[in-house]
């Protein structure tokens, strides 16, 4: 069953966007929704931190007793922007702790976006202070001495809707310490707020802002119990580089971007490409910022692309951050804990992008690869583009391939869903290239076109029978380049099948409708005699902490059985 977890799972975890849970201490905590997810994230380096780290619930003297030496700021949340001067889209480096499934564990991010509000009143206000959690707030600090400014804690950041109860957490200014915790019955290493000063020092010149305090920014509840969020390093400034763009991109024409993906399939998107003289421009290689272009010359045969910036990304599914072209090297390491090699990227600085450009057909091939990356400094591809090719594009009418079942999660009623996994090409059957745009695809339980209905579909806002391509609602429906996954709350046919559209001019071309064959064969919570009896059955929730009693919400349950296998599935609780 290893296929069905990785998949399905993995999928449900990524559609949640890493919904995080801090893991029970002595009181635990309730969800941190917007905890980002981060790249780079492995359950081997958090497994290796959470050996150090433990939460442990703050002693409420700390704050009653009046042990810190300022008071208490205010416990309004700031969540409209201040009046002031804005300082838009700075650029945000970070070092600090974040998440990931109930463990915490040290990160370093880079190129996200920052704003700072400078009041007239001598305040200066910094937003979205945690880089690992959204908070749609501000921070208030006050100018002092030369460029000094000080942020008095702790002040209200972020709260949050848990079961019908609603949770306030504080920036406060934590320190390391070692803490009795009751529940590992020692002395465990973890963040409490500092108790000689609430005061944190940054350093406010020339458009940037520098966190100057070694301690920590921590997030806490209101008796200052750590949650595992928290910023040791920011920097804060202005962005030096200007985006380009054709003085004139009326005549930009339709391109064809093919590439390898990062799952090994061959993928395309349509772009555009404008010649001005020997330059040539592209746009929209980041779909977290269509708009941008980035800009090559084309001399000698060759199309040479430099390293740059293309701009502050504009999708409102994504949180924003500077987003920079760059060439990568693309090797395999081979990792020790999983016993399996892996894929690795390095960006390329020091080197430009070059394609062979065919001067008579206007195409651009390489054999190289390169990424849309966030900010500057690290790896942080948001897309990779691996062998990329870039050719004229023409819409022509074809009729699609088939589309391939990958994986299919039967289903049981006791959970109350089953799953498909598939793979939609971008293809016609003569190998012509089809947009996207133009593309929906079916579902069949035997031979009956489904129709997916909001009382069942709970994200859906009217009922839909063609299914866009692109289409995800986060929870039932998502895609991924050419993987798609749906969810079903149905039960009783013999066959589900797939079968994918293309429109033109009024005119639909189709595919085959590809089948798979159902065997239900759903699992008891009931322990059967024998090897396969049920040994334990657990429910984690989507931060991995887990759940003695599933109140309404998503699970993950896990069933263990006698001879040592595991079957996992998602399990909806309403």
């Amino acid at each position: 069953m290893k296929k069905v977890y990785l998949s399905f799972v993995a999928a449900l975890f990524a559609a949640a966007s890493f919904a995080n849970n801090v893991p029970s201490g002595e009181g635990g905590f309730p969800l941190l929704k917007n905890v980002r997810p981060i790249a780079g994230m492995t359950k081997e380096k958090a497994a290796k931190l959470a050996s150090n780290f433990s939460y442990v619930k703050a002693s409420s003297n700390w704050v009653t007793k009046g042990v810190f030496r300022e008071a208490p700021a205010t416990s309004e949340i700031i969540s409209e922007q201040p009046e002031g001067t804005l300082y838009k889209d700075l650029y945000r480096k970070s070092d600090g702790y974040t998440l990931f499934f109930g463990y915490v564990f040290p990160i370093s991010l880079d190129g996200y976006v920052a704003n700072v509000v400078e009041g007239a009143d001598g305040s200066v206000y910094l937003d979205e202070p945690y880089s690992a959690l959204t908070t749609n707030s501000w921070l208030k600090g006050a100018k002092a001495e030369g460029d000094t400014v000080e942020f008095k804690f702790p002040q209200a950041i972020y709260q949050e809707e848990y079961e019908g109860e609603t949770y306030k957490y504080y920036a406060w200014k934590m320190k390391m310490a070692k803490v009795y915790s009751e529940s590992a019955d020692d002395s465990v290493l973890t963040y409490i707020p500092d108790t000689l000063s609430q005061t944190m020092k940054f350093v406010w010149r020339n458009d940037s802002l520098i966190k100057v305090d070694p301690a920590l920014l921590g997030l806490g509840d209101e008796t200052g119990a750590w949650t595992g969020i928290g910023d040791s390093v920011i920097t804060v400034h202005a962005v030096k580089e200007t985006p380009v763009a054709p003085a004139d991109p009326t005549g930009a024409e339709d391109y064809a971007i093919s590439f390898t993906d990062d799952n090994g399939y061959s993928d395309f998107s349509i772009v555009k490409a404008k010649f001005d003289g020997d330059d040539i421009y592209v746009q929209g290689l980041s779909a977290d910022y269509p708009e941008g272009w980035v800009k090559g010359t084309v001399k000698d045969g060759k199309a040479t692309f430099p390293n740059q910036y293309l701009g502050v990304t504009t999708s409102p599914s994504v949180v924003k951050y500077h987003a920079y072209f760059y060439p990568i090297h693309v090797d395999s390491v081979y990792n020790d804990y999983y016993e399996e090699y892996e894929e690795n990227l390095t960006l390329i600085k020091d080197k430009d992008f070059v394609f062979d450009y065919d001067a008579a057909t206007k195409t651009l091939k390489s054999d190289s690869a390169f990424a849309i990356n966030r900010g500057n400094n690290v790896q942080d591809a948001t897309t990779t583009f691996k062998t990329p090719s870039l050719a004229p594009y023409k819409v022509v009418a074809a009729v699609p391939a088939d589309p391939t079942i990958t994986d299919y999660l039967d289903y049981d009623e006791y959970y109350g869903y089953g799953g498909i996994m598939f793979t939609l090409p971008k293809t016609g059957v003569n190998g012509e290239l089809l947009n996207p745009a133009n593309m929906y695809f079916n579902l069949y339980f035997d031979d009956e076109k489904v129709t997916f209905y909001p009382d069942e579909y709970e994200y859906l806002t009217e009922e839909m029978t063609d299914v866009p391509y692109d289409f995800t609602d986060g929870y039932d429906f998502s895609a991924s380049g050419l993987t798609h996954t749906v969810y079903f709350y149905q039960t009783g046919f013999e066959k589900i099948g797939v079968q994918l559209h293309f429109k033109l001019d009024g005119k639909v071309y189709s595919s085959n409708i590809v089948y798979h064959n159902v065997i239900e064969t759903g699992i008891a919570d009931t322990p059967k005699a024998g090897k396969n009896s049920v040994t334990t059955v657990t429910y984690h929730d989507l931060s991995g902490r887990q759940v003695v009693k599933p109140a309404k919400g998503v699970y993950v349950k896990t069933v263990k059985f006698a001879d040592g296998s595991v079957k996992t599935f998602k399990e909806v609780k309403r």
